[in-house]
């Protein structure tokens, strides 16, 4: 029997500020951690790249208005707001 493709995912996301912590042009630091809720399996992330990526990685590539993204390489870092 060929196992079926999942049609929704859940993600538990959480990020904080960390408290006297800044990149080196001093912007806040912040940091996350996502999990993904049917396996468990979950990432810390220190940017919006890096969460996309483990997202991606669950679910395959996605698609946004006005591209599609494909791989880790091709995107621009983004970084978390202040």
């Amino acid at each position: 029997m060929a196992e079926k493709k999942r049609t929704s995912h859940s993600f538990v996301v959480r990020i904080w500020r960390e408290p006297g912590l800044t990149r080196p042009d001093s912007r806040r630091l912040w940091r996350g951690r996502v999990q993904h809720a049917a396996s468990g399996e979950y990432r810390v992330f220190e940017s919006l790249d890096e969460l996309l990526c483990f997202i991606q990685s669950q679910t395959g590539a996605l698609e946004s208005k006005s591209h599609r993204v494909t791989n880790h390489e091709q995107r621009t870092k983004q970084e978390i707001p202040q």
